[in-house]
C-alpha cells in the first residue's frame, strides 16, 4: 500500500507543478499582451496617446507666414542653450526657469494681436458627452507642414512659437485640425490592431474606445487644439513640454488633459495637447488648477 500512496503523492505533486507552470505561462502572456498594448498606446498618433512618427519636416511651423528672422540660423546663444538642454537635466530645469519669468500682461503687451477675436467659441466644450455642434464652421490657416488651424488662434500660436524659439527651442505642430473622416480612420486602425492581436471585434471596439475619441467628439475637429512636439534633433521632449506647461497659458493655451484630471476629462495625460481658451480663461484655469470641464462649472456657479 505504501508504494501506491507514494506514487499517488508523486502524481499530485507533478499535477500541481504542471498547473503552476501553466498559470505562470498565462501570467507571462498577459504581461506581454499588456506591454504590447501600452507600447502601442504610446506610439500611434491619435487623440489619446503619443504620436508615432518622429520629427519629419525641418520647416514645420517655422516657415508659415513668419518673418525672415524666424527662419535664420540660430544665434550662438541659442545654439549653446540648446546643446546644454540636450545634455543635462540640470540645464533643462535652468532653461525652464529662465523662460518663465514673463507674465500674461508682459506677453499681451508684446503681442497685442493675441485675443482680438476671442469670444464664446474659445470655451466650447467637446468631449464624449458633448460632440462638435453640427453648425460649427472654421476658417483655416494652413501651416507650412500641411497642418491646419482655426485662423483665430494663429496669432497666439505664432507668438508662443516665436518666444519659445527665442530661447533656442525647436518645436512644431504635429497635429492641428482633423476631420471626422480622419478620426474614423484612427478608430478603424486601432480596432484592426486589437483584432490582429486576437481579440474579438466587440472586444477590439471596447479597447479602441479607451484610446481613440469617437468621431465627432475629438477636440481636433474644432481646429483650436494642437499637438506640439519637439524636433529631437535640436530639443528634447521634456524641455518643450515643461516650457509649454509653464508658459502656454500666457498666450491663451491650456494643457487640455493634465495627469491630475484624468478622472474628470476621461483622457490620459497628454503633455503635447494644447487647447486655445483665451488669455483670461487660461490664466484663471492655471491659477486655480482647473481643467476645462471644471472651469465651465466654475463660471456657471459664479454667474451673476
Amino acid at each position: 500500500m505504501k508504494p501506491k500512496r507514494k506514487r499517488s503523492t508523486l502524481i499530485l505533486i507533478i499535477v500541481a507543478e504542471v498547473l503552476l507552470l501553466i498559470a505562470g505561462c498565462v501570467l507571462i502572456v498577459y504581461i506581454l499582451k499588456r506591454h504590447s498594448d501600452n507600447y502601442y498606446a504610446q506610439s500611434i498618433e491619435d487623440e489619446y496617446i503619443y504620436p508615432e512618427q518622429p520629427y519629419e519636416t525641418e520647416d514645420g511651423f517655422a516657415d508659415d507666414g513668419l518673418t525672415e528672422a524666424e527662419t535664420e540660423e540660430p544665434t550662438e546663444e541659442q545654439t549653446t542653450a540648446t546643446t546644454q538642454t540636450e545634455t543635462t537635466e540640470a540645464t533643462t530645469e535652468a532653461t525652464t526657469e529662465a523662460t518663465t519669468e514673463g507674465t500674461t500682461t508682459d506677453v499681451a503687451a508684446a503681442h497685442p494681436e493675441i485675443g482680438v477675436n476671442d469670444g464664446d467659441w474659445c470655451l466650447i466644450l467637446v468631449n464624449k458627452d458633448n460632440p462638435v455642434p453640427e453648425d460649427y464652421s472654421i476658417e483655416f490657416t494652413d501651416l507650412s507642414n500641411g497642418k491646419q488651424v482655426d485662423s483665430r488662434i494663429y496669432p497666439a500660436l505664432q507668438a508662443m512659437f516665436d518666444d519659445a524659439r527665442s530661447y533656442g527651442m525647436d518645436l512644431f505642430v504635429r497635429e492641428g485640425y482633423r476631420t471626422s473622416d480622419e478620426q474614423q480612420r484612427l478608430m478603424d486602425e486601432r480596432i484592426e490592431y486589437y483584432e490582429n492581436e486576437g481579440y474579438s471585434y466587440d472586444e477590439a471596439v471596447d479597447f479602441a474606445h479607451q484610446y481613440v475619441a469617437v468621431p465627432g467628439t475629438s477636440e481636433h475637429e474644432l481646429g483650436i487644439s494642437i499637438d506640439i512636439n519637439a524636433n529631437n534633433e535640436v530639443s528634447d521632449d521634456d524641455t518643450i513640454y515643461n516650457w509649454l506647461d509653464e508658459n502656454a497659458y500666457k498666450y491663451g493655451f491650456i494643457k487640455r488633459y493634465p495627469e491630475n484630471k484624468i478622472d474628470i476629462t476621461g483622457i490620459n495625460n497628454e503633455p503635447w495637447h494644447y487647447r486655445y481658451v483665451g488669455q483670461k480663461a487660461a490664466k484663471e484655469m492655471k491659477d486655480m488648477d482647473l481643467c476645462l470641464e471644471e472651469y465651465l462649472t466654475y463660471l456657471s456657479d459664479n454667474a451673476e
